[in-house]
């Protein structure tokens, strides 16, 4: 359903509980970060390309979760020059972010994962249904893992060029 009316609010976390979620964000201004939390599919719709989608909402072992599908539409992706960021909380344990983005109509993504405590940051993520040109790979813990392969069984998306991991300090997979 839609966001009504929020402003004002610069990090809003929604935990998903029973069933996948589209939520209608063109009524939301001024949120620098939208947080999911739990197992079930998010789409989110009219996003601005202001507003970082967060896998998970905090770095405690109850909300640093999510396992689900994110889907990001921007509420403006006619450009040539869309971008977006996809966030990573600090986890409780490895692999708490086990979970796919799907990203259609942006040309790059950054990916930019918080600082992880020693042996709790690793990660999970299919990116093949990212479909930018450039992805951008920030932030992490050196000794921490973020597969982008999901495990060995995804690749890159067929649109993407580039990948600059250069500002990552952990290990990319």
């Amino acid at each position: 359903g839609a966001a009504k009316g929020i402003e004002g609010v610069e990090t809003i976390h929604l935990q998903t509980a029973t069933a996948a979620s589209t939520i209608d964000m063109a009524t939301v201004t001024g949120a620098t970060t939208l947080g999911v939390q739990g197992a079930q599919n998010v789409t989110l719709e009219n996003l601005a390309a202001t507003t970082a989608a967060q896998l998970g909402t905090s770095a405690t072992t109850t909300e640093d979760d999510y396992s689900g599908t994110l889907t990001m539409k921007l509420a403006d992706a006619t450009g040539a020059a869309d971008s977006a960021t996809v966030k990573l909380v600090a986890q409780g344990a490895d692999d708490a972010v086990d979970a796919a983005i799907v990203a259609a109509g942006i040309e790059s993504v950054t990916i930019d994962v918080a600082t992880q405590t020693a042996s709790k940051g690793d990660a999970d993520l299919d990116i093949s249904g990212v479909e930018a040109t450039s992805l951008t790979v920030k932030g992490g813990t050196a000794g921490e893992d973020l597969d982008l392969s999901n495990g060995g069984g995804s690749t890159l998306h067929g649109n993407t060029d580039t990948v600059d991991a250069s500002a990552f300090k952990g290990t990319i997979r």
